[in-house]
């Protein structure tokens, strides 16, 4: 067992993976931020500043994954790691030190800048981390590469919200609600940390051995060729991210009655206990999901978890009048909901993404993919907030009920846009796609000869890319 941690390619996979435990930290103390600001700042933090904190680190990680995509194939993956960090690590700490001319409306505005650029910082290590992954972990032996990248992606990930629920249940408890103030900013201060320590592993670790053997990071990317050959494939996962984004961004307004049912002056503390019970549903979806990844393919894995996930969703939307009554019902039926996310798409669709192209355009394409999948995100939020009105209005059955019908059709759709759509790939596709994508550029009339760098590694030695497997 102890095996793995010498083999070659597994620190390249650490160094991408573990920064992914930072983005779900960041991205799960999101919800706890904006409770707490809104009891700290009731009058300043109105619905217009509300929607300003959560857009602004949407818009943020969406322009990380395309500038972060690019770099990443362009000035190579070690390098944007330690952007990224370097940003994650610089915007915590602002962000936990937000204050403008001593006036609450100025630490709200400052926050709102801050919290973009952290955004750009946890966009950027998607595609970043991601890519690393999956050429690290393509290096290591054995058969369960595609279990390797989701532990170090998506259960990384997981494990990052459900630290942060326990954190802010753990600081509300210890210091109390009248030290809320103190609270948020320990809070974002605390994400600062592992992206601190990581930085010096990503200062020593080297560029993985596809990304030396492959990359253009001296020749012109022949985005002709590349469109052609990746386009449709492009479309089809960038698709299947936004509609399980869009859908799964809607379920959350399941979890306000849960908490309002149980008691409407409920503390602060119990507030964020129930929220990491709900997070924790996402550790068995995301680690079983991983083991079933490597024995049945990865786009099949995906449509079982939309599926089941979708009949949920129509289980609670079907039968919400009773269920709101029911907490503790309520909550497993959800909580199982947020584990087939979680089991599928949650696992699958960033493995997919960082496989489905070649190492030069690897970050391209996942960059573009994430891109689109947070997109659809972002308007789901709005959107289901427009049917929710349609259907009825918040606060009655019938609006309740009409988004999850909506969002359960999609969620099952976007298993059918896997099992027709999207590539099947084995457990050496990282390599297998390299060498069928140089080959087809040769039939192109593409000269492949200056792919692939030499890459310094120590400073007596340089390391000559890899030779070519000559098997397809």
């Amino acid at each position: 067992m102890l095996k793995i941690f010498k083999e070659k390619g597994f620190s390249q996979a650490i160094a991408g993976g573990v920064g992914l435990f930072s983005d779900g930290y960041l991205n799960g103390v999101s919800g706890s931020l904006t409770t707490i600001i809104g009891n700290i700042y009731p009058n300043e933090y109105t619905t217009q500043k509300k929607s300003l904190l959560n857009s602004m680190i949407f818009l943020g990680n969406v322009l990380g994954m395309l500038v972060f995509g690019y770099a990443c194939d362009k000035s190579g993956r070690k390098y944007s790691l330690i952007v990224a960090s370097i940003f994650l690590v610089v915007f915590s700490i602002m962000s936990a030190a937000a204050y403008y001319k001593g006036t609450n409306e100025g630490v709200i505005n400052t926050l709102i800048i801050y919290r973009f650029l952290l955004g750009v910082g946890i966009g950027g290590e998607y595609p970043a981390g991601s890519t690393t992954i999956s050429e690290g972990a393509q290096e290591m032996s054995g058969k369960h590469k595609h279990s390797m990248f989701i532990f170090l992606t998506d259960f990384m990930i997981c494990m990052g919200f459900v630290v942060a629920g326990f954190m802010s249940f753990l600081l509300t408890s210890a210091l109390g609600e009248s030290r809320q103030s103190v609270i948020w900013r320990l809070l974002l201060a605390i994400g600062s940390i592992c992206p601190l320590a990581l930085l010096i592993v990503r200062f020593r670790m080297g560029e993985p051995e596809s990304y030396r053997t492959y990359a253009m990071k001296s020749v012109r990317i022949p985005y002709k060729f590349v469109i052609k050959r990746y386009w449709k494939r492009l479309f089809f996962i960038s698709l299947g991210w936004f509609m399980y984004n869009f859908t799964s961004y809607s379920f959350g307004i399941y979890f306000a009655p849960v908490l309002q049912s149980i008691n409407k002056d409920m503390p602060l503390n119990r507030i964020f206990g129930w929220t990491t019970l709900i997070y924790l549903f996402y550790l068995p979806g995301s680690f079983f999901g991983a083991i079933l990844t490597d024995y049945v393919e990865p786009k099949n894995v995906f449509a079982i978890g939309v599926f089941v996930q979708g009949v949920i969703g129509f289980i609670m939307a079907g039968n919400y009048a009773t269920l709101k009554d029911n907490v503790p019902l309520f909550v497993l039926l959800y909580g199982l909901f947020m584990t087939f996310a979680e089991f599928g798409p949650g696992d699958n669709i960033g493995n997919i993404s960082a496989k489905a192209a070649a190492t030069p355009v690897r970050g391209h394409f996942y960059g573009i993919a994430a891109a689109c999948g947070k997109t659809g995100a972002f308007l789901g939020s709005y959107v289901f907030s427009y049917i929710v009105q349609k259907f009825g209005g918040y606060g009655t059955v019938s609006g309740s009920r009409g988004p999850f019908f909506i969002g359960s059709s999609v969620v099952i759709l976007s298993g059918f846009v896997s099992l027709f759509f999207f590539p099947k790939l084995s457990q050496d596709c990282v390599r297998e796609e390299n060498e069928h994508f140089k080959i087809w550029l040769e039939e192109q009339g593409f000269d492949t000869e200056k792919m692939g760098i030499i890459y310094n590694t120590q400073p007596q030695n340089l390391q000559e890319p890899a030779e070519i497997s000559e098997k397809a």
